[in-house]
């Protein structure tokens, strides 16, 4: 997520191949059950330009917020004009926004 905008990637590889390694200060990252998951730079990479490093994701970077991503989903839909029912769950949030914007490649 950045700037209340979200990304969802199919895998996690997908994910550390989008990210640029000046970007990863700007991004909070979660896995679908509000997993906060970290990124990090690479040094030394293969990055195709001049101080860009290849980012890696970094599993176990805090306590889950489920409720964190539910309501960022919510909102994150709702400014595309999509309506949620105020009792959904993650679940459905999840598949429901995946439908709509797809996974980022």
């Amino acid at each position: 997520m950045e700037d209340g905008d979200i990304s969802m990637f199919a895998s996690p590889r997908d994910l550390e191949r989008y990210v640029e390694s000046p970007d990863i200060a700007g991004y909070l990252v979660l896995d679908a059950t509000g997993q906060p998951l970290g990124l990090q730079s690479v040094p030394g990479g293969a990055g195709l330009v001049v101080d860009v490093d290849p980012v890696a994701l970094i599993e176990g970077a805090g306590a889950p917020t489920p409720e964190v991503l539910r309501d960022r989903i919510r909102a994150f839909l709702g400014r595309l004009g999509v309506v949620t029912s105020e009792d959904a769950d993650l679940p459905e949030l999840v598949s429901r926004l995946v439908e709509v914007i797809g996974y980022t490649k």
